[in-house]
């Protein structure tokens, strides 16, 4: 049964001409947020187990409606190909969720200790990865295939969802299901985040020490590079050109060698300082050479990756940001904090952005 309605959304003044910001407190903290496919809805996921949503473009906007969907925190949300939005919940189930807030399941528990640890979706399939293995699934949850015996600390589907990237203890398996190449084996210690480029065409991950990118050009060739500097969040920008992660107090940006035939990356630039702060998340604009970044502070920002030049869109509000998520056709930003949840409107400045 759904929660009743929470509060109305607040219409508030963004620190930024032409933006708009509506904002939610609520009870519980907010863990992760995503829209749905067909971005017609924007989803928080809470500490308390719920999903909350909020319908776009109808007078309704302001209205956020929640329903109970784990036993335990979300752990993460990722967009579906239509109007649905996959919930990853400290329970290990993976639950497919509608925009009227009808829940369905996508991955259950088989047994003991097969819980969903990690979760992606791209093209209208979802990769499940658990202690013992990797199931492919299709938006209903049955399973195309499946990989067994092997202990996963990061997941990637890529955009085609042709290709599944399986973080290892010392190692990144790529497995293709439908491909005459099933696995191929990239070399790079102890995994913890994994991310494709937009056209898939790259793989960048994340370990403790390092950030490797991998550009692949067909039959399973493929050119390694280890990118100077370390990060612990990371984000490809829509052309693939520059990759984003967040630096001590800042952003490192990492931007591929413009030279015809070159596989070079230059050292990384450093945007959007702020003293005295951590970057809490991340998430580059779809479209636009953006990236938008938030702060333990509570501050969110907007910088552009070609100059570097920075526009805040909140102040300090003394609060965790812990997840920021961008509307598919990218005039929507969605945050979600320690103690609010809030949606900037950026239509009105969208025409002027390069």
């Amino acid at each position: 049964m759904a929660l009743p309605a929470l509060a109305l959304g607040r219409p508030e003044t963004a620190n930024a001409p032409g933006v708009g910001l509506t904002r939610w407190q609520v009870g519980s903290a907010a863990t992760a947020t995503a829209f749905t496919g067909d971005g017609e809805h924007a989803a928080f996921g809470f500490v308390d187990g719920s999903v909350r949503l909020v319908m776009l473009n109808s007078y309704d906007t302001r209205r956020m409606i929640g329903e109970p969907i784990h036993n335990g925190a979300v752990r993460m949300l990722t967009p579906g190909d239509g109007g649905e939005v996959a919930s990853l919940g400290a329970d290990g189930r993976a639950v497919m969720i509608d925009g009227g807030g009808f829940a369905a399941e996508l991955y259950e528990p088989r047994a003991e200790g097969q819980g969903a640890l990690a979760l992606d979706g791209a093209a209208g399939r979802f990769a499940v990865a658990t202690s013992t293995g990797t199931w492919l699934l299709d938006a209903t949850g049955r399973e195309i295939a499946q990989f067994q015996g092997h202990t996963v600390s990061a997941l990637a589907l890529s955009p085609d969802a042709q290709t599944i990237a399986i973080g290892e203890v010392n190692s990144v398996l790529l497995w293709r299901p439908r491909s005459y190449l099933s696995t191929q084996r990239l070399y790079c210690s102890a995994v913890h985040d994994l991310i494709w480029s937009t056209d898939g065409s790259r793989l960048a991950a994340r370990s403790e020490a390092t950030t490797t990118c991998w550009q692949f050009a067909g039959q399973g060739n493929f050119v390694e590079m280890t990118l100077l500097g370390r990060a612990a969040r990371l984000s490809w920008s829509n052309s693939g050109k520059y990759l984003i992660g967040n630096g001590e107090t800042g952003l490192l940006c990492w931007q591929s060698d413009d030279k015809p035939n070159s596989l070079c990356w230059k050292a990384p630039a450093r945007l959007a300082p702020m003293s005295g702060s951590q970057v809490s998340a991340l998430a580059c604009h779809p479209y636009h050479a953006l990236v938008a970044v938030a702060y333990d502070n509570g501050c969110v920002l907007l910088a552009e990756l070609r100059d570097g030049g920075g526009r805040m869109v909140r102040h300090a509000s003394g609060t965790t940001t812990r997840a920021l998520a961008w509307s598919p056709d990218g005039t929507r930003l969605a945050a979600a904090g320690e103690k609010d949840v809030a949606i900037f409107d950026f239509r009105e400045l969208e025409e002027g952005w390069s």
